[in-house]
């Protein structure tokens, strides 16, 4: 065991959409036992009623029954004083709380590291703008997006990529809204909200690709960069169908040998670029009349 590192912190997914205990919360029990086997202590702070590592002793020693915000967090740090916290267990929203965590300087100061992801990885993730720039410096394929801060900036945007078009902010506070607007009008409305909800005052509007198939590949990568392709999943339905009312294979089933490899490859090298640290879940959406993406 690292003696630098004896307390964990987890932050949970917070409960889903549909009522049950989630695929994040079936990995933070898996993780946690196997922590807590190597001698570590766990910390688990979520708002899941439906979890089942809170509570559970087997994996966890300190559960905290709470919102998910900045808040919390922080009095969670000075109640049981971590000194590492692991992130990528819980979501998106996970990154962005860390990210806050970040710019309050108690991590420095209290010399808490991040495990299984960089920083500056963390900020790209929370910023599509800066993914963007990323993936097109490795020539990876990426939706067509934009970030803009006023309505007609997006509505300039939508001039060249047709409706329906997704709109999210860009660094948000708090809550998350995602909305796919087909007109102007729903356009307009969605650009408000999400400007609200940034905490930069932008909005990331980018190309709609409902219709796609959806493949997803899971990396499984190393600190010392040794990386293996855990699973190749293709969704039944396309993209615009919700995965928790459709069903996945494993492992592909439609897709020619030379577009399987073609996307393995890229997902080895965005794990690779953004040097993460454990399982790297890369989703690509395939156009199904010319296969590419």
């Amino acid at each position: 065991m690292n003696n630098q590192i004896s307390k964990i912190l987890i932050i949970g997914g917070g409960a889903d959409e549909i009522s049950h205990e989630t695929e994040i919360d079936s990995a933070i029990f898996q993780v946690a036992t196997h922590l807590k086997q190597q001698g570590y202590q766990t910390i688990l702070i979520d708002n899941n009623p439906f979890s089942f590592s809170l509570g559970n002793k087997q994996a966890i020693d300190q559960s905290c029954i709470l919102p998910l915000t900045i808040k919390n967090l922080l009095s969670v740090i000075h109640e049981y004083h971590p000194d590492a916290i692991l992130p990528n267990l819980g979501g998106i929203n996970s990154l962005r709380l860390v990210e806050e965590l970040l710019e309050t300087g108690i991590l420095n100061e209290q010399h808490i590291k991040i495990l299984g992801v960089p920083e500056a990885t963390i900020r790209q993730l929370n910023n599509p703008v800066l993914l963007n720039q990323t993936m097109k410096q490795m020539q990876a394929p990426i939706i067509t997006a934009q970030s803009v801060n006023s309505f007609e900036s997006a509505v300039e945007l939508t001039r060249s990529t047709g409706f329906p078009v997704i709109v999210k902010p860009v660094a948000p506070q708090g809550s998350l809204t995602r909305r796919t607007c087909h007109d102007t009008n729903e356009l307009a409305d969605a650009i408000n909200i999400a400007l609200g909800q940034s905490r930069v005052g932008q909005a990331m509007v980018q190309q709609s690709i409902a219709g796609y198939k959806e493949i997803e590949v899971v990396v499984l990568r190393d600190r010392l960069g040794t990386m293996l392709q855990v699973a190749g999943i293709e969704d039944f339905d396309p993209i615009g169908i919700h995965a928790g009312d459709s069903i996945a294979f494993i492992p592909t089933q439609t897709l020619l040998d030379r577009e399987y490899q073609r996307i393995r490859d890229v997902a080895l090298a965005i794990t690779r670029k953004l040097r993460i640290v454990g399982i790297n879940h890369v989703q690509f959406a395939l156009n199904p009349s010319t296969g590419g993406f």
